[in-house]
């Protein structure tokens, strides 16, 4: 297999948030990145927070889950180019 490194992510901001609304949301924790290498380079991929508040049919999670799916993105961006993040 080539290289496949799996992490565990969590903000403590919007898990707070999560956590405050409904305290089963601490199943969801954290989000699971993948860091794995391709044909094309490095790949950085990321479960969508949105996508469980959704399946688990419970409004009042999406604007924590929202909000992480926002930091995660800008996080995943950074990673798959670090030359533009710098500047």
């Amino acid at each position: 297999m080539a290289e496949y490194l799996i992490l565990g992510a969590c903000n403590p901001q919007p898990a707070g948030r999560a956590l405050s609304i409904d305290r089963e949301a601490g199943c969801l924790l954290p989000r699971i990145v993948v860091v794995r290498a391709d044909r094309t380079g490095v790949l950085v991929e990321a479960t969508d927070p949105t996508l469980l508040a959704e399946v688990l049919a419970r409004p009042e999670r999406a604007e924590p889950a929202e909000a992480a799916r926002r930091l995660l993105a800008a996080v995943v961006a950074d990673l798959a180019h670090p030359a533009a993040a710098a500047g």
